[in-house]
């Protein structure tokens, strides 16, 4: 019962948010790429942004500065139980805790200049665009293959803090 209570105690200790805001919960609209702002729209054509080698991609120069893109990347834990069913309840016995490896939890965009942090769910695809504090996401599809991916694409803008 004691080893309960330390994985209860260690869950809710290792609970706390690294992040000021859910990218998903911030105010969004979808649009196309002819609603796209213009500068974002030259930015793509004009740098073939579908061989790009950075997730973020920061269309004003005076806002390269300003952000910084994480991933983040969390360890889990192990715990093994012994139960067995007796009659009308489960007896469980705790048999061991062990590492059990890494995985890829989420990204983390860094806002440099407000100081705030912006987590980023896995099912948004790449890159990420930001262009005066609004952040443009492609939404309906996984993978950009070539440049005229971009012209089909949908996009959601968020509007960040």
């Amino acid at each position: 019962m004691k080893y309960l209570y330390i994985l209860l105690l260690m869950t809710l200790v290792g609970c706390s948010y690294d992040y000021d805001y859910e990218l998903d919960n911030l105010s969004n609209k979808q649009i196309s790429f002819k609603e796209l702002p213009d500068s974002v729209k030259t930015y793509i054509i004009k740098n073939n942004v579908a061989d790009y080698s950075n997730d973020l991609l920061v269309v004003n120069p005076k806002e390269r500065l300003d952000y910084r893109f994480v991933d983040v990347v969390t360890n889990y834990i192990d715990v093994h139980f012994l139960c067995k069913y007796v009659k009308s309840y489960t007896t469980c016995k705790y048999i061991s805790t062990r590492y059990g490896g890494r995985y890829f939890d989420s990204y983390r965009l860094v806002d440099l200049k407000n100081n705030l942090i912006y987590r980023i769910q896995l099912s948004h695809t790449h890159p990420y665009i930001i262009f005066h504090n609004r952040l443009y996401i492609i939404t309906d599809r996984d993978s950009i293959y070539d440049a005229s991916d971009y012209y089909k694409a949908k996009y959601m803008e968020y509007q960040l803090k």
